[in-house]
């Protein structure tokens, strides 16, 4: 799969913004851990910053990958639902810290 992106910059007032189509592949995030998880016993921390597709990516997390993961870090504007209710989260600011299995 792949997501097409319109990505801008603009190093000053004065001048137009820059904008400029990228093209980037994608992975689902349950695949992605299968194969983690494959290698590895469990993920110590993951950090999620996806540029707005956090809490859906998050929220789709199945929870036989869940329950290996025992620290994330996520930004986003609101708690992720996990399909999971033993974790402890904190919020700092526009980051959500979740702790797993407390």
């Amino acid at each position: 799969g792949g997501l097409n992106k319109q990505i801008g910059s603009k190093a000053s007032e004065e001048q137009p913004s820059i904008h400029k189509n990228i093209m980037v592949e994608c992975v689902d995030i349950n695949q992605l851990l299968q194969e983690t998880l494959a290698k590895h016993e469990h993920i110590d921390i993951m950090k999620v910053d996806i540029e707005g597709a956090e809490l859906k990516t998050m929220e789709a997390i199945e929870k036989k990958h869940l329950d290996k993961i025992k620290l994330i870090y996520v930004e986003a504007q609101e708690a992720p639902k996990l399909r999971s209710d033993t974790s402890k989260v904190d919020k700092f600011k526009t980051v959500f810290r979740i702790q797993r299995g407390t």
